[in-house]
């Protein structure tokens, strides 16, 4: 234990010390991103490539330990082949960062040499080889094996990218994501994944002091890339040496935040039609700020979410079979609660399409329709117009028809004038003439979308109308009379 405290405290010292020194370099060479200061609308310049002296620490901290001979160094050093194959590729991903963060870099680009970077992994043999079930046994995943990898790593790289957007939080999440592991792989007595996410734990905390808001470094696009890839390949190796269903469950709630706003990202640009790598500024964070708290506010909450989250890894990788389902189930139950209060008017209006009081209005509509198409007569017309007005919850359905077909069809009412308080909607029939829907405002709930129900009342009534309007044509003693409504019924919709 002495080691693990020992190497912890290197790496935060080597960060805590270091990252001054990166700073006054970034800042001579010109290395800055521009941040808005709170509350004055001015941009300050603040030194980026916080990557690097995190890697810097990392790899001197690892170092370090040839130097003291016990069980747990001697035990990293016969797993040394695999930390290099890991080292490599983790290598890799920071120097793409770095040059990302210099000159910039298109997405594409970026994406393809990350995925270059997983596949670099997997041919070393660092991959997923299989699912554990939570009934027992397990899952062999065959030829499936590179490409979960391959997702899982570059995911999670993308994920730790996404969250850097405020001040502290990347870092600080980071921090408690690398605790969860290298306190569950202690369990697994997985000595390579211990020290590893140990020592980038304790860089991280070492390097949020002065990336905390207001930020005087940032970890830039070579940081958060890099610890990602790093988290992501050390809970490969941890998922290696677990036998039972936590492998799956304990990595997914030590990285809940980075996972969860991917995935909402994924989803919200899905709804959308945007493409999954464009830009926006809807993740949790920004969500988080639009509703009214402070940045600082915000990467609080954010650490006690991604705490809770760690301290739920811990346990489901201590617990029985039942109990990780338990804790599993209160946590999406909880994940679900704070989507919903985060507003999202993706996940807001797709809630809203399955609701019971949508539902039953889209019930009551299809039977008004179905009723609708039951109607023999005018009159029967007439009072089916009053039944959908209430049944809607409108002040009135009204058809403005030419005199001569109001007097084919016997609709002799029109709609009261000088009632200027209410919303209408106007639409053109086909066959001539217009629908109005009028309803008063702040009259009550609307379940269902003005044009929405004018649009499906639309097509009922032309097909209502044309049926009808033949009917009455061939009563004897009619005359057949063309419709001059095309002469005064202008197309297209009106809302008035």
């Amino acid at each position: 234990m002495n080691t693990y405290t020992v190497l912890f405290a290197f790496a935060f010292l080597a960060t805590f010390i270091g990252t001054p020194i990166l700073r006054r370099v970034c800042t001579r060479l010109g290395l800055l991103d521009s941040a808005i200061t709170a509350g004055v609308h001015q941009r300050r310049h603040v030194p980026r490539l916080g990557g690097v002296i995190i890697y810097l620490a990392l790899g001197g901290a690892l170092l370090a330990l040839f130097i003291p001979s016990n069980v747990i160094t001697e035990q990293f050093r016969q797993e040394l082949p695999t930390f290099w194959l890991l080292w490599g590729p983790a290598t890799f991903i920071l120097l793409l960062g770095v040059a990302d963060d210099i000159w910039g870099m298109n997405a594409w680009v970026k994406f393809s040499a990350q995925v270059a970077a997983g596949l670099w992994l997997v041919s070393v043999g660092i991959q997923i080889t299989h699912l554990s079930l939570p009934w027992g046994g397990r899952m062999e995943l065959g030829w499936f094996s590179a490409g979960a990898t391959l997702l899982w790593v570059v995911a999670l790289t993308n994920a730790f990218n996404l969250i850097d957007g405020l001040d502290g939080l990347a870092a600080g999440v980071g921090f408690l994501s690398a605790g969860a592991i290298a306190v569950t792989a202690m369990m697994l007595d997985a000595k390579m994944v211990v020290v590893v996410s140990l020592a980038l734990a304790g860089a991280l905390l070492g390097f949020l002091r002065h990336n905390f808001a207001p930020a005087s470094i940032f970890l830039g696009d070579s940081g958060s890339m890099f610890v990602g890839f790093v988290l992501a390949a050390s809970a490969v190796v941890w998922h290696q040496k677990a036998t039972t269903a936590v492998a799956v469950a304990a990595p997914l709630l030590a990285f809940a935040l980075p996972v969860a706003d991917t995935t909402l990202a994924v989803v919200r640009r899905t709804l959308r039609g945007q493409h999954w790598f464009a830009s926006d500024r809807q993740h949790i964070h920004h969500r988080l700020v639009a509703l009214g708290l402070t940045p600082r506010q915000v990467v609080l909450w954010l650490y006690g979410f991604s705490a809770l989250a760690a301290l739920a890894s811990i346990f489901v990788a201590r617990g029985p079979r039942l109990i990780t389902g338990m804790v599993l189930l209160l946590f999406m139950g909880a994940c679900w609660v704070g989507v919903r209060r985060l507003a999202y008017p993706e996940f807001s209006e797709f809630g809203w399409a399955f609701s019971r009081r949508r539902v039953r209005a889209r019930l009551r509509l299809q039977e008004l329709l179905e009723g609708l198409r039951a109607v023999a007569s005018g009159p029967e017309l007439r009072e089916w117009l009053q039944v959908a007005a209430h049944s809607l919850e409108l002040e009135r359905v009204t058809l403005r028809l030419d005199p001569a077909r109001r007097r084919r069809l016997r609709l002799l009412e029109e709609e009261p004038v000088g009632e200027d308080n209410l919303w209408r909607l106007t639409l053109p029939l086909g066959s001539g003439g217009l629908l109005v829907l009028a309803r008063r405002p702040g009259s009550g709930r609307v379940d269902l979308p003005f044009e929405l129900v004018g649009e499906e009342l639309r097509a009922g009534l032309d097909e209502a109308l044309a049926r009808l309007e033949k009917r009455e044509s061939l009563r004897p003693g009619v005359a057949e009379a063309a419709s001059p409504a095309a002469a005064w019924v202008s197309s297209g919709k009106e809302v008035v």
